[in-house]
């Protein structure tokens, strides 16, 4: 009907359609006469498939709907299911009866044996699609965390508070790599604190007039943590009254009074966005190396079993120590990227592309 370019749309598309089934019938009708005369339809398959499931849908195709019809399937000793499943042993019965290699071996015990081999090859394939799908369990928790994350950055406006506890976190990461909670000030080792100062001054430039190993070496470890997150957050309180004023320096020059000036500390200015972008950036670059380290820990963990442990234990392990450490990092890089960004405002004259 779509070839004579008969549609819906026609008026007598109803009795069009309805006599083209009817002739579809007859040719239909005619073939499956001819089909029932000659005895139905006969399935011969080749060999036997790992799956009873195939078989069956196979052996579904002939005398369907009270048709007639057969099945019938032929098997070598050399098949992969009966080579790995118990073929030895039929072969071995066969030569002991000096059975003729083309003689057909029909017999209820050799059914059963195939339909036995089925099972465990139908067992051993069920159990690596269970033992795959708790792998990917576990990938699938941290993403649904990790997604549940990035989204509410993309959602939220503000996001001071929550780089200002990065930068808190940062600084309790810094300092317990030299310095430990129980140390007395007499026990601290000179030159850990020279590293310790220098890495803290990579990381927050602006601390690089304000701190030094001797204003430190007498402070208690809790003391240290006070005066350098104060620290912290003062340098960044000023970083962003610098921010907002050379931004609204530049905006002013070239757009005058008409520009509405933005404000310090408020959630529409422009250090909130310059916080968003770097983290996202952070976050995404991340996430795709964490992606490659899982895949690698995935190919590897199979070893341990050599050690007499359960993959999927150390793999939940590794998996987890590696999201932690993702966190960490992200954490890590998002600060150390914002102590450093500087950004240029690049304004476009309108009347240049009209």
């Amino acid at each position: 009907m779509d070839k004579k370019g008969i549609t819906k749309e026609h008026p007598n598309y109803e009795n069009l359609k309805n006599e083209a089934l009817e002739k579809a019938r007859l040719i239909t009708q005619k073939e499956h006469d001819e089909v029932v005369k000659l005895g139905g339809l006969h399935v011969i398959g080749t060999e036997r498939h790992e799956s009873r499931r195939i078989d069956n849908q196979l052996r579904g195709r002939a005398a369907r709907q009270g048709d007639p019809g057969s099945t019938k399937f032929f098997l070598s000793l050399e098949d992969d299911l009966m080579r790995i499943f118990g073929g030895e042993k039929i072969a071995k019965l066969m030569t002991m009866l000096n059975v003729d290699d083309d003689t057909a071996i029909e017999n209820v015990l050799i059914t059963r044996q195939i339909e036995s081999a089925q099972k465990k090859v139908e067992t051993y394939h069920f159990d690596i699609r269970k033992s795959v799908l708790e792998y990917d369990d576990v990938m699938n928790i941290q993403r649904e965390k990790f997604y549940h994350q990035r989204r509410r950055v993309l959602a939220s406006e503000n996001l001071s508070d929550d780089i200002k506890y990065m930068m808190l976190k940062e600084v309790d990461r810094i300092l317990s790599q030299y310095i430990s909670k129980d140390m007395s000030p007499q026990e601290y080792i000179y030159e850990d604190l020279v590293m310790m100062v220098k890495e803290f001054i990579s990381v927050f430039p602006q601390l690089k007039n304000k701190i030094n190993v001797e204003s430190i070496r007498d402070l208690r470890v809790f003391e240290i943590s006070s005066k350098l997150k104060d620290l912290v957050l003062e340098c960044y309180k000023q970083f962003e009254l610098e921010t907002v004023d050379n931004f609204n320096s530049v905006m002013e020059k070239y757009y005058g009074s008409d520009f509405v000036r933005q404000e310090p500390f408020r959630d529409d200015n422009i250090l909130r966005n310059i916080e968003r972008d770097i983290l996202l950036q952070v976050v995404d670059a991340k996430w795709i190396d964490h992606l490659g380290n899982i895949d690698m820990l995935k190919d590897s963990i199979g070893l341990v079993a050599y050690g007499q442990k359960d993959p999927l234990i150390e793999y939940k392990k590794e998996a987890y120590n590696l999201f932690n450490a993702l966190m960490a990092e992200i954490q890590s890089e998002t600060v150390r990227h914002l102590f450093r960004a500087k950004f240029g405002v690049q304004v476009f004259d309108e009347s240049e592309h009209t």
